[in-house]
């Protein structure tokens, strides 16, 4: 009865999220029936989450300021990262939404996909995600373990930032060796991506599970509503993994004993060396 009288606590700015949410998702849904390119949610991504924690900040709250701050180093981070690889251009589109399209082959059931999962699941997700914020209104008090919590959570953002950039060097170096006809490899196995077929994937996961935890501070119950958030993200990553590692090992056969010696997500020791040759 306790949770439910603490999700029954409102105010006015979880009602002015709801529209602006409900415009997202209205425009990015129409956005891509004009356009025919399905990565549009792909491109608000990263700054919808920024735009609902403001929009939850109170004044002299310490706790929405600290939230909404750590919201927003995650979204420069991350739009930096997506525009550099070309995400903002008008006609790119992820490739594996021309995959999905493909697999799904029916034009009539990929439109109920496109509006329900791609629009509208996904926008309520990244809106789910920074639920904590608001709820940080009604407990504007900072304590030792909301300084503990966001270090985790810049521990995490670094892991992420590393993990891009490594990831943008060895494809930038990739390409350019392609263009000199050169020797290369196909995909990433040193730096973290030794420890990790996926370290980007994990340190996000783990940024949005660590901010449910404020969440845990402020309702002072370890499981409360806002736990749909994390969790529904991480499944959404389980799928988007298994789909990225089914398109890579398509192109690249020698990918299967990437996967054989080198963990999923959670970074580990590997034995790498015993099998990666020189091309």
């Amino acid at each position: 009865m306790e949770l439910f009288q603490y999700y029954l606590k409102y105010d006015s700015s979880i009602n002015n999220a709801l529209l602006v949410l409900l415009a997202i998702i209205i425009i990015t849904w129409l956005l891509s029936l004009f356009t025919s390119n399905y990565s549009h949610v792909d491109r608000i991504w990263s700054i919808s989450p920024v735009i609902f924690s403001w929009m939850f900040y109170k004044e002299n709250n310490t706790k929405t300021l600290l939230l909404s701050s750590l919201v927003s180093i995650w979204g420069i981070l991350l739009t930096y990262n997506f525009y550099r690889k070309g995400g903002y251009d008008w006609n790119n589109e992820d490739y594996r939404w021309v995959y999905v399209k493909k697999k799904i082959n029916n034009k009539c059931l990929w439109e109920l996909f496109n509006l329900l999962f791609i629009h509208i699941f996904q926008n309520i997700v990244v809106f789910v995600l920074v639920m904590p914020v608001y709820q940080a209104r009604f407990q504007p008090k900072v304590n030792i373990f909301d300084y503990v919590i966001s270090g985790f959570i810049i521990f995490f953002l670094l892991v992420r930032t590393v993990a891009d950039q490594q990831q943008w060097d060895f494809h930038v170096e990739k390409y350019k060796l392609i263009q000199e006809n050169k020797p290369h490899k196909n995909f990433l196995q040193t730096g973290l991506f030794k420890f990790s077929r996926h370290p980007n994937f994990f340190a996000e996961q783990s940024i949005w599970i660590s901010f449910y935890l404020f969440s845990i501070i402020s309702s002072k119950c370890w499981i409360n509503f806002d736990i749909l958030g994390p969790i529904v993200l991480c499944l959404i990553f389980q799928g988007s993994t298994t789909l990225t590692e089914e398109i890579t090992l398509g192109k690249y056969p020698e990918y299967a004993d990437y996967q054989k010696n080198v963990s999923r997500l959670i970074p580990l020791p590997s034995n790498i060396e015993d099998y990666i040759k020189d091309d």
